[in-house]
């Protein structure tokens, strides 16, 4: 995980807030980068004896274990009573199961996209119908690759699979022994030297170019099958901002989150009906059913609405102002 940018930070957003005077601690950039730190900054609040602002906004849970790991170490210094934590995870469930207490910020919009100073989608040059681009590796992204080759449809993908580390010979949604890694194109540094996914989405390197070769991206968000981790991140936005059709890979109710913030999701041409299915089987099923449906629509996207999406997600005042707003009715009893 890379730094958060220093004008991110969520104290930024605190003038007029309940929250301006409260100690914030930036808890994710610490904790990965720095945790003997992590551990002396709440030790230190810890001793002032007031509300602290745990800022976890560029993140969000992946598992119930990381809420659990949360707790204790908030418990450890005494903090627990004390603490808010600000992030990503639009479920309370697991918050509320281990007694954290929670607020949901659109955080991947305010710290990756609203104020990221990137490039414009380039014309389309099509190369391929659907764009498919995984990382680090998980059971469904592995699952996707391997049935758009079970189904005959990989010839019509542009797709990567960076990480070597991990194979799920018993996946139980689909599996295929593909090649890995697999690039679309490695962008280089200045030396000549590989350059990480982490890197390329910070320095904004060619992803301009790769979004434009394709009509549809099948976006494989981070979570599937883990219950209450309703979250939104920056690879649903990016095929948005990058004038492509999303199909969401993710936990149900994903692409009506995406909805309720106001973009257009273009389900006049994509059937989002797997979005609300909670048996994982089938919505990976009808996931990819609906890829074989798409294989033969061309879509006909006014360009206005690619446009309305990509200035909606840049409105960096309109976001502030939702933050604002959720800062100013938190109830900090």
């Amino acid at each position: 995980m890379a730094a958060t940018p220093e004008a991110n930070y969520l104290y930024k957003l605190f003038d007029d807030t309940q929250f301006k005077a409260k100690m914030v601690v930036p808890y994710d950039d610490f904790l990965y980068h720095n945790p003997k730190q992590l551990d002396q900054l709440l030790s230190m609040h810890a001793r002032r004896g007031k509300p602290v602002v745990i800022d976890k906004t560029a993140e969000h849970l992946h598992n119930e274990q990381q809420a659990i790991e949360l707790k204790n170490k908030l418990d450890e210094h005494g903090l627990l009573d004390r603490a808010v934590v600000f992030d990503n995870t639009a479920d309370e469930t697991y918050f509320e199961r281990h007694g954290v207490r929670h607020q949901y910020i659109e955080g991947y919009i305010w710290f990756y996209l609203s104020n990221a100073d990137r490039p414009k989608p380039k014309d389309k040059t099509l190369s391929h119908k659907f764009l498919c681009m995984n990382s680090f590796s998980k059971e469904h992204r592995w699952a996707i690759i391997s049935a758009l080759h079970n189904q005959n449809l990989i010839d019509d993908v542009l797709w990567s699979y960076r990480d070597t580390a991990k194979y799920f010979p018993d996946n139980p949604y689909a599996h295929f022994d593909f090649v890995r890694p697999t690039y679309i194109d490695q962008p280089l540094d200045a030396q000549g030297n590989e350059v990480s996914q982490a890197q390329n989405f910070n320095q904004n390197l060619n992803l301009d170019d790769i979004y434009s070769r394709s009509e549809y991206t099948i976006v494989t968000e981070t979570d599937f099958d883990e219950p209450h981790l309703s979250s939104c991140t920056e690879k649903s936005y990016l095929s948005l901002f990058y004038e492509t059709l999303p199909i969401v890979v993710s936990v149900p109710g994903t692409v009506q989150m995406l909805k309720s913030q106001g973009f257009d999701v273009f389900d006049d041409v994509v059937d989002h009906a797997y979005d609300n299915e909670t048996d994982h089987k089938k919505r990976f099923g009808m996931i990819i059913d609906e890829v074989k449906r798409l294989k033969e629509i061309h879509p006909n996207i006014e360009p206005n609405r690619h446009k309305f999406n990509r200035s909606h997600m840049t409105d960096r005042a309109y976001w502030q102002k939702q933050i604002n707003n959720k800062l100013k009715s938190y109830r900090f009893d």
